[in-house]
């Protein structure tokens, strides 16, 4: 797994890049996010880790905020399992509340939650951001959503339009009485096979590919054409219908 740390204090690890080799240790560094925040990312990895599952996606983000200042958020992931199975995970999210920004600012609770879609994911972050986040919208494949206030300066935590094929897994960050810092871990989207199925649908949304007609009333297969800067191929999305022992050929030829 390659996993990109990004983070809205450049002094803490802004960017690092981190591998299945580092991940661990990146787990287990004692700085103030620890002791002051929260990290996503070891319940990521605890969820992938659970037998038979094949897959872990975020579904949903829950944030909280008094319509000035954000006091924190919860994740809510999509899992999926080899049977084809899957399920929702709601974590209990991490906020906090008390001090100046709450008593000088609204003693509001507002809880917004950003719903995606099926095949909808998370690409990056627009802050607005002094000493504590005054609001976040979330940029997904298709739409941007604003959550909490506006004040504060803007923060661009977005990649360049080369590199915005990655998707946000989990999110970090620190309190000082309100959520004062946030960060996210990204992966690097790819192709990705769930059981016997080739999950392509990203190519469409993010119109890196177009979709042909099939080649038969017969046959219920439609064919893909990657355009753009990326080098002319074509890939088959086969109907659940087709038998294994057809789709099994196409993974070899695929992978």
């Amino acid at each position: 797994m390659h996993v990109e740390f990004r983070y809205s204090d450049k002094t803490h690890d802004h960017g690092k890049q981190i591998t299945h080799i580092n991940l661990e240790e990146q787990l287990s560094l004692d700085h103030s996010r620890s002791n002051q925040g929260f990290d996503d990312i070891g319940l990521y990895k605890r969820l992938l880790s659970k037998e038979g599952v094949v897959k872990v996606e975020l579904a949903g983000v829950k944030v909280r905020h008094n319509g000035h200042f954000c006091q924190g958020l919860a994740s809510t992931y999509r899992i999926t399992y080899a049977d084809g199975r899957t399920e929702m995970y709601n974590d209990k999210g991490n906020f906090q509340a008390h001090g100046w920004y709450v008593y000088h600012g609204s003693s509001r609770k507002i809880t917004d939650e950003l719903e995606l879609a099926d095949g909808e994911f998370i690409c990056g972050l627009y802050l607005k951001q002094g000493e504590i986040v005054d609001g976040i919208t979330f940029v997904t494949n298709r739409r941007q959503v604003h959550i909490g206030g506006r004040g504060g300066s803007f923060i661009d935590m977005t990649y360049s339009t080369e590199n915005q094929n990655r998707r946000i897994i989990a999110f970090a960050g620190q309190f000082h009485g309100v959520l004062s810092r946030i960060g996210y871990y990204s992966v690097k989207i790819g192709w990705e096979a769930v059981r016997e199925y080739v999950m392509l649908r990203w190519l469409l949304e993010n119109y890196r590919a177009e979709e042909k007609t099939s080649l038969g009333k017969r046959d219920s297969s439609r064919r893909l054409l990657r355009v753009r800067k990326d080098p002319v191929c074509i890939r088959w999305v086969v109907n659940p219908d087709t038998p294994k022992e057809v789709m099994h050929q196409i993974l070899r030829y695929l992978f």
